[in-house]
C-alpha cells in the first residue's frame, strides 16, 4: 500500500497505518496526527478502534491525555482495573505520560492516598482587617470552635501566625492579663511543646 501525504483523507491514513502496524511512538503517528490535527494517541485509538486487544492492550479502554502530563484519577483507576499486565512503556506512550505514573496507577496507589480534610468552609471564622496578635474575641473563637484544624490553615484564615493560634487553641480566654497562671502555663506548654494538661498535673507553681 502506498504511503499517504498531506492530502490523504483520514480514512486512507488510518488504513496506511494499520497495514504498516507500528507503535504509536513511530514518527508517521506524529507527522499524520498534525496533519489531521489529532494527538498520536487519538490516532492510534482510531487505527485500532475495532479490535479488542493490541500488543496486550485493551485500546477501546484507553482514554489518552490530550497534552504529555499526570494521570487523571479516572485515568488511574482505568490502567489499575484494566491494563495490569501490558507493557509499562507502551501504556506511557499511550496515555501521553510517563512510565513511573503507569506504574503507580498498576500498584493502585491512588486508593491508598490519605483524603485530606476540606478547611476552606471553617465557620465562624472572625478575620483580622491586617495582619497582626488576635484579640480577646477570636482567641474565644478558635478556642471553642476550631481546636481541631491545623494551626496554619487558621493562622491564613486569621491574618496572624499559627503561634498565636496554637496558644489560643489551648486555652480558654477569659480577658485575663498575659500575667495570668493560665496564659503563663499555656505558653509555657507552647515553648516545651507538651500538652498543657501534662503541664498542670506538675503542679508547677507560676
Amino acid at each position: 500500500m502506498k504511503r499517504p501525504n498531506d492530502q490523504s483523507t483520514l480514512e486512507e491514513v488510518v488504513e496506511w497505518l494499520h497495514s504498516m502496524d507500528f507503535e504509536v511512538t513511530n514518527k508517521a503517528y506524529a507527522y499524520f496526527s498534525k496533519v489531521h490535527k489529532l494527538t498520536p494517541q487519538e490516532l492510534y485509538l482510531l487505527v485500532y478502534n475495532q479490535e479488542p486487544t493490541v500488543n496486550g492492550v485493551e485500546t477501546h479502554l484507553i482514554t489518552p491525555n490530550k497534552l504529555y502530563g499526570p494521570l487523571s484519577l479516572k485515568q488511574k483507576q482505568e490502567v489499575y482495573q484494566h491494563h495490569k499486565d501490558a507493557k509499562t512503556q507502551r501504556l506511557a506512550a499511550l496515555y501521553n505520560t510517563n512510565p513511573q505514573n503507569i506504574t503507580l496507577a498498576k500498584r493502585g496507589e491512588h486508593n491508598h492516598q490519605r483524603v485530606q480534610p476540606d478547611y476552606s468552609k471553617v465557620t465562624p471564622i472572625t478575620p483580622s482587617a491586617a495582619y497582626g496578635p488576635l484579640t480577646l474575641e477570636q482567641k474565644q473563637e478558635i478556642y471553642h470552635n476550631h481546636r481541631d484544624v491545623p494551626p496554619k490553615v487558621l493562622a491564613h484564615l486569621y491574618k496572624t501566625n499559627h503561634q498565636n493560634v496554637r496558644l489560643a487553641q489551648r486555652t480558654l480566654h477569659h480577658g485575663k492579663s498575659q500575667h495570668s497562671d493560665d496564659y503563663i502555663l499555656a505558653k509555657a506548654a507552647l515553648i516545651l511543646n507538651m500538652p498543657l494538661d501534662t503541664l498542670k498535673a506538675l503542679k508547677i507553681e507560676v
